[in-house]
Parts: C-alpha cells; structure tokens; sequence
C-alpha cells in the first residue's frame, strides 16, 4: 500500500487504514503466522514512510486576507524537538509501530495546522497572570479590559498554517507513558512537525484606543507570548517552542536548559561550562590509580578497576552522565565510550559513523546531532541524520555484558 494524495488529511486519515491487515484472530506461532506477521510489519513501515515522506504544496490559505487592513501576521520557527497538535484525535491501530494518536490537519488544504479557536484559548491562558502581561507590553494597562476586547470583542484568530520550502516537514515521534513503576513502560507511537518548520499565524485585529494598545501592539503580544511559552501540546516536556529565526544547519536549536532527558535531571537544568579546575578543588569521584604494595604487586582495587569487561583502561575526560545507570563515561584507548560503573554500555559510532568528543558530549546531555555525512549500510543509503540519544539501552546478541545505546533518529 502507498500513501500517495496530495493532501495529507486524507493520507493520515483515509489511505493509511486502506486495506491493513489488523492481525485479527492471529493464533500460532507456526512459520506461516509468523510470516504473516513480518508482512504486516513492512506494511505498516511502508505507510509509516508514506507519511514521512510527505511534501506539502505550495499553498497560501491567508492569501484572499492580504489586503484587508485588519490582517495582521507573523512567522515563527519551530524549536527541537517539535510541534504536536491534535493528539486527542482518534487514530489507533493496535500494531507494532503503527502511529498512535491522531493529528491536527486542515480538511480542505490538508496542511498541518494549528486551529484558531486552540490558539485563542491558548492565549487567553495566560491572561490568568495579569503581571506577565504587562511584564510583556512594558507599561501598565488594564490586563482585565484588554482580555475582555481580544477576545469577547472583534478580533478574530484565523490559526496557523506551515509555510512550505518543498521538503519533508514530518517525523515520527514517541511518548512513554508510565502508568506503573514497577512495570516497563509501553511506547506511544505519533506524528510531529520537524524543527525549523516556518509556520505563519493569522489575525483580524483592530486598535483599542479607550486602553491605549493598538491592533500591532496586539500582535507583538501574541508573537512574545508564543515565543516564550510555546504553542500546541505537550509544552510543559519542550515540544511546542517557537522562535524568530531559524536555526542553523548544523544546530537544532534544542534548548538543553529547558527539557532534561536523560540522567540525573536535577544536574542538567544547566550544563556546566568548562573552567579550569582550581588547585584547591578535589575531584570527590574515587580516583582509579594503580600503586605497587611492598611485593611488588598491584593493589587489589587497581586490578579490578581493570575489569576485560570495561574495555580497556579509561583516563579521557568526563564526557556526561551514562544514559543507562547515570555514572560518568569517558572515552577509552579502542575509541568507545564506556561507564566507569562498568555496567557495559558502549558509544563511539553510529552505525558506522564515528561521533566525536562533541558530539557525544552533546548526545550525553540530552542535545540532538547532526550527522552531515552518514551511511547507513543497512539501508544502503548516504545523507544527513539527526539523531537524539534515549535513556537506556539494548544487549548485544553476541555479547551478554555489552549494551548499545538507543537513539530517537530520522533522515533529513
């Protein structure tokens, strides 16, 4: 099955259950049923990619409103890790990697898009904290009465469209609701806008003399708001976040500061900046040294901090918490990252591609990377990958004591 109309609302909502096989009354676990099985998984992968690959068209739905002069817009960019919108719609399929949660699609254009009656209520929620208001007009004003005229007065909120540069702008995305502490949390697959997509928000404003704030005043307001607080679902986990310039190529303009996702969260709201350490500062980690007893022999704690398992004796800088027991990891003589808690996990390449200092510091604390030049020999495919490093982590097959990291990925 291809996913092939140009307009994505019915690629998402339509050709995606077009004859899928549900897996219904699936017994056995002879080699026909198994076989059935992994050809429901390449379906499902198929209309996934489907999804992916998705180009919207050049279309401008506020161009009829240009030369009304109560047209006001603005364009922001969205933020890593991206914009969620329409998640309470219903999309289900009880499959393995089939998307989850429903969208925010516009039925006539098919464009993603984020309604006007959601961004007038988003809006308006932050009204309930009258001093940020005026905190953002600079001046004092009566937040009440302005409240009352955006919204119980003419203005009109026409929502927010994407502006399309020809590329992909969708990219799977995963929540991991856990219901109970003491069971495996089960992955929630959906769909997300990709950072640096240019969405443009429409109004019909008009000036409200009798308070002072004037119809672009207004818009300022609304463009400092959504900046600053975001916009869509799930803001209070970083998704949602808008700026006014797009980030560069080699930046996903992921804001470390703001959404902690691995390791110790309490350490990694800021992420310390590299000083020179003090001579009157000791490191309080237990320092790994070996000395030689009166034998001549090494310490005992010095030949088991040299463990086969570790892979060879560490000394490199400390490059970030490990995302599997949250100990520190340093680059060892064979060029892999490993815990000193020795609890096996490996980095140093992905898929091939090795990752510098940098970019593994980078993937330790939660920040996204971008690999320019990646080969995937699986897929047998060459081009640019952003990638984001999960909490845990996967056993090699071969290697009971090594464990691989997991990784948030997609082409670009």
């Amino acid at each position: 099955m291809r996913l092939e109309s140009p307009n994505l609302h019915y690629r998402f909502y339509v050709e995606y259950f077009e004859d899928l096989d549900l897996l219904e009354n699936l017994e056995g676990s002879d080699e026909r049923t198994k076989r059935r099985a992994e050809a429901v998984q390449r379906d499902v992968e198929a209309r996934n990619n489907g999804l992916w690959a998705f180009r919207p068209p050049a279309v401008d739905p506020f161009a009829d409103l240009e030369q009304d002069p109560r047209f006001f817009d603005f364009s922001l960019y969205t933020a890593y890790p991206g914009l969620l919108m329409g998640l309470g719609n219903a999309h289900e399929v009880k499959l393995p990697e089939a998307v989850k949660l429903g969208f925010s699609l516009d039925y006539v254009t098919g464009l993603p898009w984020l309604p006007g009656s959601s961004l007038k209520g988003q809006l308006r929620s932050r009204f309930q904290v009258p001093e940020l208001i005026a905190a953002f007009l600079d001046r004092q004003v009566d937040v009440g009465a302005l409240e009352k005229d955006i919204f119980e007065g003419g203005d009109c909120f026409l929502g927010a469209y994407p502006v399309s540069d020809g590329t992909p702008m969708l990219a799977p995305e995963y929540i991991t609701p856990h219901p109970d502490k003491l069971k495996n949390p089960n992955p929630i697959s959906l769909m997300k806008i990709r950072p640096n997509v240019c969405f443009r928000f429409g109004f019909l404003l008009r000036d409200a003399p009798e308070l002072g704030v004037s119809a672009g005043e207004k818009l300022a307001l609304f463009q400092t708001l959504l900046e600053e607080l975001g916009v869509g679902a799930k803001t209070n986990v970083g998704f949602g976040k808008m700026t006014r310039e797009k980030a560069p190529d080699n930046h996903p303009g992921f804001d470390n500061a703001k959404l902690p996702l691995i390791g110790n969260t309490a350490e990694m709201y800021t992420k310390p900046a590299k000083t020179s350490p003090s001579p009157d500062t000791q490191d309080p980690r237990p320092q790994r040294r070996e000395t030689n007893n009166a034998h001549g022999r090494k310490d005992a704690a010095a030949e088991q901090s040299r463990s086969p398992r570790s892979g060879g004796k560490g000394g490199g800088e400390d490059l970030g918490p490990c995302p599997k027991c949250g100990a520190p990891v340093r680059r060892n003589r064979r060029g892999y990252v490993n815990c000193e808690a020795r609890c096996g996990l490996r980095l140093g390449k992905f898929y091939g591609t090795p990752l510098s200092d940098e970019q593994l510091r980078s993937l330790l604390h939660g920040e996204c990377v971008m690999l320019p030049d990646h080969f995937d020999n699986r897929q047998k495919k060459h081009g640019k990958v952003e990638l984001r490093l999960k909490k845990g982590g996967r056993k090699d097959p071969n290697q009971d004591w090594v464990w691989w990291p997991n990784y948030d990925w997609y082409w670009l």
